[in-house]
């Protein structure tokens, strides 16, 4: 009970530090619920600030110590030879698989038909 008494004679300014264990007084808890509603307050003030904050069209572009270049895009070295390697590999393979798995083929050319053919129509219903 010692403890108890000491803490409800400290200001209300001073910092206490109260044992779990230790009851709270009546003094305590009006002080601690005090303490919270004066936070409370403080966090409501704060966002009534922040909402009453002029907000301008202009918006400023971030600003770097980077000296940063125009950016054009990546350029491809040799540029149509890597492409049309790609494209023909890849007409190979088609028509390799095409030869050597027919019904896989068709279902995956049919798949791409249908997909394109909902695409179209989509795209006519909703202009």
């Amino acid at each position: 009970m010692k403890n108890n008494n000491k803490n409800s004679k400290q200001s209300k300014d001073e910092v206490t530090t109260l044992d779990p264990a230790t009851p709270l007084g009546d003094s305590e808890l009006s002080l601690l619920a005090e303490t919270k509603k004066n936070k409370a307050s403080k966090r409501k003030s704060s966002e009534s600030v922040e909402d009453l904050s002029v907000k301008t069209d202009t918006v400023e572009p971030p600003r770097s110590s980077l000296k940063i270049k125009k950016q054009e895009g990546f350029k491809t070295p040799f540029k149509p030879l890597p492409q049309l390697i790609y494209l023909g590999f890849s007409i190979a393979l088609m028509g390799y698989l095409l030869v050597d798995r027919p019904k896989e083929s068709l279902a995956g050319i049919g798949i791409l038909v249908l997909g394109w053919a909902l695409y179209a129509f989509d795209k006519k219903n909703t202009q």
